[in-house]
This record gives C-alpha cells, structure tokens and sequence, in this order.
C-alpha cells in the first residue's frame, strides 16, 4: 500500500529477499513484523551452522525517499549492515549460535513524531544455527 494511501505517511519495509531465494512480504500495521528464514527445499525453519552465510535485501515503499528514514539494525558480531541498512550479510559465528536468533531492525522515519514509541517499523529476523 503506498503511503499517501495509510493512517501514517510514513515509509515502510514491504518485502525482504534472502539470498536463499526466498521472498517475504511484510504486512503493514503492526509494531512489529516477524519472519522466519525458511529453508526453500523443506519449507521449515531454516538451521545454518557454524561459518555459514546468507543475506537479507529490505525492498521500501518506493514513493518515499531514503534520506526520509533511517534503518537501525541490533549489531551482532557476524552480522554485515550495507546500503544504509537496506541489506545485511550474515556470517554464522559463535555469538549468533543459538535455537531462535534474532536480528532486529528498526525504520525510523526523521519526523519529529513517531508511529510508536520511538520508531515507526520493527522487523525481527528469525533463524536457528547449530554449532556443528
């Protein structure tokens, strides 16, 4: 939904890719959007191992500029922020071992008011990686 068209004329994330080949779309509305990286072939949670990568692309709501908003991602040690925070890679260390790890990120548009506290979209990022 383009933006002149919701309650909020904010920008939004609309989809995510993977590098995995899998495309997510993000309903707006929400204080925060979940997705879990699913692995193509079996369609469940995908497990990743120690050293493993992937990566995430955010597609935005095109009828907004970018230097309207600002993308926060949580760091982690493995976790690569590129293109203003529009795509990460993921390298599977030690610290992102774990049986739901999470990647957040925060879109915070530069107005002086927020859709909620602080921010204006959440994306939480879910996957599983195995030590071995």
């Amino acid at each position: 939904m383009a933006g002149k068209d919701k309650d909020f004329n904010i920008p939004t994330i609309i989809k995510v890719n993977d590098s995995l080949g899998n495309e997510y779309i993000i309903k707006d509305g929400r204080a925060g959007e979940s997705l879990t990286i699913i692995d193509p072939v079996t369609k469940q949670k995908k497990v990743f191992y120690l050293g493993d990568k992937f990566s995430l692309n955010l597609i935005l709501d095109p009828s907004f500029s970018e230097d309207s908003y600002e993308l926060i991602w949580r760091q982690k040690e493995g976790i690569e922020i590129l293109d203003n925070g529009k795509r990460i890679n993921v390298t599977i260390t030690n610290q992102l071992i774990g049986e739901s790890v999470i990647a957040t990120c925060k879109l915070v548009t530069k107005n002086e008011w927020h859709r909620f506290l602080g921010y204006d979209q959440q994306l939480f990022v879910n996957f599983k990686a195995l030590p071995h």
